[in-house]
């Protein structure tokens, strides 16, 4: 069991391409096996932080560029929650609206703004743009900077 408040449970560095989220998925759902987490808690993991890199590979990074990355950061948090953060370098499209009603896509946000317990997001002073999360307790957290 970690022993700080907030302790690194996984990071890594993938191509910003689609066909890398199935498996980030993966290796998250590795990586977070010692935690036990109930099946709903899980899926639910696995959900949002695939929202949320869908959404950096689209949105946060240059179709002609073909060297952009995106860190995923996963942070166990006195043992009761799990934070992930998505980083991209955010040169991609700027903010997108929200979607209406008879739109197709653009709703990952939503959904990861109902299941998560906190959500933030921040962008460095390099442009780097970073979405996270919270997943379970949160009373006290530290703040995710």
């Amino acid at each position: 069991m970690p022993s700080s408040i907030v302790d690194a449970l996984a990071s890594f560095t993938v191509p910003a391409r689609p066909d890398q989220i199935g498996m980030v998925r993966r290796c998250l759902r590795e990586f977070t096996s010692w935690l036990t987490l109930a099946p709903d808690l899980l899926a639910d993991l696995l959900l949002m932080t695939c929202e949320v890199l869908t959404n950096a590979v689209q949105h946060g990074c240059s179709p002609d560029r073909d060297d952009d990355r995106v860190r995923i950061d996963v942070q166990l948090i006195r043992a009761s929650a799990v934070r992930v953060s998505v980083t991209d370098p955010g040169h991609g499209y700027g903010r997108l609206p929200w979607p209406g009603e008879e739109e197709e896509h653009g709703r990952g946000l939503l959904i990861v703004a109902a299941l998560a317990t906190d959500l933030g997001e921040y962008t460095a002073a390099d442009g780097a743009h970073t979405v996270w999360f919270t997943l379970g307790d949160c009373s006290a957290l530290p703040s995710p900077r």
